[in-house]
């Protein structure tokens, strides 16, 4: 027997339905096949630098310069991280993304 206080499946607010998740994993998808073709085919400059984002709950799309830090142990000049961390030996502090 169901629970009455949970409200049915067509009432109920939330999660997304899974659906409109494979609706957004498409869009991201087709259009990093359409950057590929572009790089391809010598037709536009690369995205290289840029974080672009696609929000599709408010259908809003930026593009962000990501600047690179020359000192990064894992993607600055001199490499020191090659192999992924293990949660013990990862540190947030010490990210790119701080």
């Amino acid at each position: 027997m169901r629970d009455p206080r949970i409200p049915s499946r067509k009432d109920s607010p939330g999660a997304p339905r899974p659906a409109s998740i494979g609706a957004a994993a498409g869009i991201v998808g087709a259009w990093q096949a359409m950057e590929a073709i572009k790089l391809l085919a010598f037709a536009a400059p690369s995205l290289g630098g840029k974080l672009l984002t696609i929000d599709t709950l408010s259908n809003e799309v930026s593009c962000l310069t990501v600047v690179r830090d020359r000192t990064c142990p894992a993607c600055g000049e001199h490499p020191r991280i090659t192999e992924p961390l293990s949660d013990a030996e990862y540190d947030p502090e010490r990210s790119c993304a701080v």
